[in-house]
């Protein structure tokens, strides 16, 4: 008697294709970048003169601004898929990649069409003004140095944080310099403590990669210094956003006039106790179970809030 087996193939219908582009693009970590630089370009509107309500075509700016960042957000996504196949095949098997939904080469159009388009948005909503553009290209260029060999520079532990954080900070000042100089403290004070935040913060997400990472030469932060040493380095960087807010009123050039007094003060307290409870939960949670994906999902809502808690109280 012959037995055919039947090979179950891969869904491919349009829906399955779409979703797993999206989720190549990380949606959880696109908002931060977007919002920073929405931020930083209204910021820079306010302290302009504008009124609270911009022109539409400032309007149409920003949100173009916010979409190049997001863009090269899901593009540096897609590049670190790529270049972290081996590892996620072994700590990440339910990425599409590794569950084979889509080909590498697919991933690499993927994040090269989103590179282009977000390279191409900038100089239209800039006027390829050339402060913009070089906080985009360092931008752009510290996400391929981060992930794509030969320099890999998330194999080196505090080096791979601040390469990670630095297209976020950078995002704030192209935001501002579409209408500021950048001889003024405020962008800087902002984006200094994005970059600070996220040179801690990110680690958290190493938590969960501690044996991938040690197995194929990665060195983070708990694979460096184990779990509960890393925990003690991470937790006075979580701190950081509600930090930066009474920098901003206090220190000169803060732009203090600029902001709600009132609101500024409570999305401070807001920060410090959101700040507080992720503190304590990767405490108790980060040592013994390795665990530092809920916490990493908290800093990256904790970085979008922070700077939608600015635009607000702008």
């Amino acid at each position: 008697m012959t037995i055919h087996r039947t090979r179950t193939l891969p869904d491919m219908s349009l829906p399955r294709i779409v979703g797993s582009y999206i989720r190549l693009a990380r949606v959880s970590t696109l908002p931060a970048p977007a919002l920073a630089t929405l931020m930083g370009g209204y910021l820079a509107l306010r302290n302009s003169g504008v009124s609270r309500l911009p022109e539409p075509d400032q309007l149409v700016t920003l949100v173009s601004i916010a979409c190049a960042a997001l863009l090269l957000q899901a593009a540096s996504n897609a590049l670190n898929q790529i270049c972290d196949f081996s590892i996620d095949v072994y700590a990440k098997p339910k990425r599409p990649l590794p569950m084979g939904e889509m080909g590498l080469t697919g991933a690499a159009v993927a994040a090269a069409t989103c590179y282009a388009c977000a390279l191409l948005l900038a100089v239209m909503a800039s006027d390829a003004k050339p402060e913009t553009m070089g906080a985009f290209f360092a931008a752009g260029f510290a996400t391929v140095i981060y992930s794509a060999p030969p320099l890999r520079l998330r194999r080196f532990d505090w080096i791979a944080t601040l390469t990670h954080g630095l297209p976020t900070a950078l995002m704030v000042v192209a935001g501002w310099s579409l209408w500021g100089a950048l001889n003024v403290a405020a962008p800087w004070i902002i984006g200094g403590a994005a970059l600070i935040f996220l040179l801690g913060a990110t680690a958290t997400k190493d938590f969960t990669d501690m044996d991938a990472d040690e197995h194929f030469g990665v060195s983070s932060l708990p694979s460096k210094y184990g779990p509960d040493r890393a925990t003690k380095i991470i937790v006075p960087f979580l701190f950081v956003p509600g930090l930066s807010v009474p920098a901003l009123l206090l220190l000169p050039g803060g732009m203090s006039p600029a902001f709600d007094v009132t609101l500024m003060w409570i999305l401070c307290g807001a920060l410090m106790l959101w700040a507080f409870g992720m503190a304590v939960w990767l405490w108790n949670n980060g040592q013994t179970v390795r665990e530092g994906k809920g916490v990493y999902q908290h800093v990256l809502m904790m970085t979008a809030a922070w700077f939608a808690g600015l635009l607000l109280a702008t």
